[in-house]
């Protein structure tokens, strides 16, 4: 099942862009900004990112392209149209969603990244990129990440006293290089080492946050050099946006957001979110 070639590119790669979904229980969520270096240097967007679904089962996929890696910007294009062509067709004829299932993708759009070097006849870390995705099914989670791309998740508990209890946590930790300049990429020849993984069931998750290092700041705050803690400010303002505007006007605050605080390090940016709205709050039931 090989893509054969990177599909032309036809679609406009944005500027900026802003996108809500429906998929019960999860209301999902894009935003991705070009960053100003590349912006002012006219180069395109080195992030590339999918939200789909098939069935019950809806994925998050973003990949950051390496900026010293001179085809990165296809790279990082090509590993999300794989996986995505990987999990759709795979769910589509009955697999289950499950670690498994995610890993095959991932080590599909391995292999087509190698393909796509070989057939262009260019080093295959030329096309080196990071990647961040998660496979949701209700409660069911699965995420993985390689590189310097995060994944956090937000929960809510009852405290004490009875009343709710916001909590924001890392839920993917993927593995360093060690070399202050180097990132693991996709291109590894043993991805699987540097490959970081987890899933949950917990019911109490209510959000999942996958973002480029660009945009890292959706969740934490720089505390110190190269020191960062969680910061669920914007994560809780998701759940404040739905009491107040409505599922429809849930990404005017990511829209803020960028407005209001500038990318890392002046980087593209690329935020996927699959956020669970409490049941009085979810949109409307498709009609049948």
């Amino acid at each position: 099942m090989s893509l054969l070639e990177l599909p032309p590119r036809y679609d406009l790669a944005p500027m900026q862009r802003v996108e809500t979904a429906w998929r019960p229980p999860w209301i999902l969520i894009r935003a991705a900004q070009q960053g100003v270096r590349h912006f002012n240097a006219g180069e395109p967007i080195e992030d590339s990112h999918t939200i789909g679904g098939a069935g019950t089962v809806s994925w998050l996929v973003l990949a950051d392209g390496v900026s010293s890696a001179r085809f990165s910007h296809d790279g990082s294009r090509l590993a999300c149209h794989a996986i995505e062509h990987y999990l759709g067709h795979q769910i589509t004829k009955g697999a289950p969603p499950s670690k498994k299932l995610l890993l095959e993708a991932i080590g599909y759009a391995h292999g087509e990244l190698n393909s796509l070097a070989k057939r262009q006849q260019q080093p295959v870390y030329e096309y080196a990129c990071t990647l961040a995705a998660a496979l949701i099914n209700g409660d069911h989670i699965i995420a993985a990440s390689i590189g310097d791309s995060s994944i956090a998740t937000s929960s809510t508990h009852k405290g004490n006293d009875g009343k709710d209890v916001r909590y924001l946590t890392g839920f993917v930790t993927p593995k360093q290089s060690g070399a202050s300049d180097e990132t693991w990429s996709l291109i590894e020849p043993k991805w699987l080492d540097v490959l970081a993984t987890n899933e949950t069931r917990n019911p109490a998750v209510d959000g999942i946050y996958l973002a480029t290092d660009g945009g890292q700041n959706f969740f934490t705050d720089e505390v110190g050099p190269d020191t960062y803690e969680f910061d669920p400010a914007y994560p809780n303002a998701l759940r404040d946006a739905l009491g107040a505007w409505g599922p429809l006007l849930i990404g005017n605050v990511m829209t803020f957001f960028m407005e209001k605080e500038p990318a890392e390090n002046k980087d593209d940016r690329s935020i996927l979110i699959a956020y669970r709205p409490p049941q009085n709050l979810a949109p409307p039931a498709q009609e049948p």
